[in-house]
């Protein structure tokens, strides 16, 4: 039977990170919860480990890359999956992830987020990542954001050296479909928070595009690896 580990980076989530858990607990197929604790100021860390999660303790706060690596480097398997802590209850969608990751249909599988609770905010940078990935890979990716997905450690190690900040997720699709990996989105019912049309929400996005021209920048550049 094909095990994975879960990897949950976390920043002063310590009100829905036990219940994130709980719900990835019942999963089939579930060998380890990692929660990295990434220098929270709140007991994020002491709620992940009284649910049962395996703790990675940051004392300063590294970003969600810099705290995924982290996880992935000290996962037990060779099949991982990434979760966002503030998932909740919707957080066991995420099995819907593993089938075709353990049948070996897809090397990457990336969740989709229905209308109703995708990011609340203009679309833009996520229609411009679309179009980045369909220019330099000819592929067609609905999600290229999503921060929910399963996928062999190899790529995500492999992937992750050459993100920044906020573009781990559209460095990971963008390196994966130019190594020639299969990637296969899958439709979910995931809910979680996310950033609105407010001064706060603008701010985010302009930093995401930044890094996300930084990764597509350094992408592109190095010669193609496969990855089997």
């Amino acid at each position: 039977m094909e095990v994975i580990s879960i990897i949950i980076p976390a920043y002063n989530e310590k009100d829905i990170i036990g219940i994130t858990i709980n719900s990835l607990k019942s999963l089939e197929g579930v060998g380890e919860i990692i929660v990295i604790n990434d220098g929270s100021l709140d007991d994020t860390g002491e709620v992940a480990a009284k649910y049962g999660a395996r703790v990675i303790n940051l004392e300063k706060n590294q970003g969600k890359a810099g705290a995924v690596v982290e996880g992935a480097s000290r996962a037990k398997y060779e099949l991982v999956a990434l979760i966002d802590a503030d998932l909740g209850d919707s957080a066991r969608e995420a099995g819907k992830l593993f089938g075709p990751l353990f049948s070996r249909e897809a090397d990457m599988v990336i969740a989709s987020f229905s209308r109703e609770s995708a990011g609340g905010g203009f679309g833009l940078v996520r229609k411009l990542s679309c179009l980045f990935i369909k220019t330099v890979t000819g592929r067609e990716i609905k999600s290229p954001l999503s921060g929910q997905r399963a996928l062999k450690k190899k790529i995500l190690l492999e992937g992750a050296a050459n993100t920044r900040g906020f573009g781990l997720e559209f460095g990971l699709t963008l390196q994966a479909l130019k190594d020639g990996c299969r990637v296969k989105e899958v439709m979910t019912n995931m809910n979680h928070r996310h950033y609105g049309k407010n001064l706060e929400g603008i701010l985010h996005r302009a930093g995401q595009f930044k890094d996300i021209l930084k990764t597509l920048f350094l992408v592109v550049l190095p010669s193609k690896k496969q990855v089997k």
